[in-house]
């Protein structure tokens, strides 16, 4: 046997979901101008969306299994499994050398006529397991599940696919955690971070939302960094970001698309220093 080859082969057939471990740029989350977002904020809270209230169609549902005949027998998937997938949660935030994202602010934070949050990395890193920060892999092709061979690698532990089983729900637990964090390829503009309500998420301070689309976590408010609201934000909503930042002694700066110098950009002025 070539070595060679066969480490090349082993290598490709593992999907480490432990690198990169830190954010190496800043980190954003986009946001609408929705109450219960407003009052998350207000709460120092984050918010966690189940699955199926992503705008993903393929974000951890049962199409990432169905076609998998051998892997959901083995498992002994069922539609209560299902269920259970999409009572966990996640919650999103995209990794940028700025605030200047055209495309979030329109898609995420109703063009302009919301705002973004700058959030503190180090202030996420495992403070709250065993919901952990965790960057999305984006993949040209879904996991194939009936692959016995396919390795992930998580939490510094690797494992195949053939471990798991009904018998030990721990590897069901991994697993799943990996397929919140697998994204096609057409995603990789929005550069994603996760972190992910698993099973486990309940017992760790989590609560659901009176509307059952997803969880509260109340955080410490050293993650909050600066807040960025667009132009088309109307004045009782700005007042009312501009208070919440200052309890949170943040600067509060006003983001406006504008063309300079022949170039579409985005002009990023100071508003209230913290």
């Amino acid at each position: 046997m070539n070595f060679h080859n066969h480490h090349c082969s082993s290598l490709n057939n593992m999907i480490d979901f432990c690198r990169p471990s830190k954010v190496k740029q800043r980190l954003f989350k986009y946001y609408p101008l929705t109450p219960y977002h407003l009052e998350s904020f207000k709460r120092h809270e984050l918010f966690f969306a189940r699955p199926s209230m992503l705008n993903d169609s393929f974000d951890t549902s049962v199409r990432m299994i169905d076609p998998y005949k051998s892997f959901k027998e083995r498992i002994g998937w069922g539609e209560g499994m299902g269920q259970m997938l999409d009572y966990h949660g996640i919650c999103s935030f995209t990794e940028g050398k700025d605030v200047n994202n055209e495309m979030m602010w329109s898609f995420y934070a109703n063009n302009f006529q919301g705002y973004a949050i700058e959030y503190n990395p180090e202030a996420l890193y495992d403070k709250y397991a065993p919901a952990v920060l965790s960057k999305v892999k984006y993949l040209k092709k879904p996991l194939n599940l009936d692959n016995d061979n396919l390795r992930l690698k998580i939490s510094d532990e690797v494992f195949s696919i053939k471990q798991v089983n009904q018998d030990d729900p721990k590897y069901c637990d991994r697993l799943f955690h990996c397929l919140h964090l697998v994204k096609s390829s057409i995603w990789s503009r929005e550069n994603e971070w996760r972190i992910i309500m698993g099973n486990r998420g309940t017992n760790h301070g989590f609560n659901m939302n009176a509307m059952k689309q997803g969880y509260y976590l109340n955080v410490e408010t050293k993650v909050y960094r600066a807040l960025f609201v667009g132009y088309r934000v109307p004045n009782k909503e700005l007042e009312c970001l501009m208070d919440i930042a200052s309890g949170y002694s943040i600067n509060v700066y006003m983001v406006e698309p504008s063309i300079m110098h022949g170039k579409w950009d985005i002009i990023i002025r100071l508003k209230k220093v913290a």
